[in-house]
């Protein structure tokens, strides 16, 4: 059976959903390889680094094959293609950020979904 989810974990999921549809606003949909994206895919890890979770800097457009490559057999040439390809102006502001502590609240979590929506 099913667990009925909560408040926060139906606001988590549709933040998720609102992260990934605006990754593909902010950055088209074209892997850094060529092929067509149909994954949007955290540079930094969202379980790693929660304040980027929802950061739009943080998400990048990727195939099925580059995401598999990456997750599955931890080939490293994906993450080196998307910092030559968006930067080290880029990965610095990441850094920066990436150590901000936060907590997720029902309240952080609907602004999140109100800034990404729009």
């Amino acid at each position: 059976m099913r667990k009925k989810r909560t408040g926060k974990q139906l606001l988590r999921s549709r933040a998720d959903r609102a992260w990934f549809v605006g990754v593909f606003r902010e950055w088209g949909n074209i892997c850094i390889c060529g092929e067509p994206a149909v994954q949007a895919h955290h540079f930094y890890p969202k379980g790693l680094y929660p304040a980027l979770r929802y950061d739009l800097e943080n998400g990048i457009p990727i195939c099925m094959r580059c995401h598999f490559m990456h997750h599955h057999r931890g080939d490293p040439s994906i993450h080196l293609l998307i910092t030559a390809n968006r930067g080290k102006k880029w990965l610095a502001g990441l850094e920066k950020k990436k150590r901000n502590d936060i907590t997720w609240t029902i309240k952080e979590y609907e602004e999140n979904i109100k800034r990404l929506e729009k």
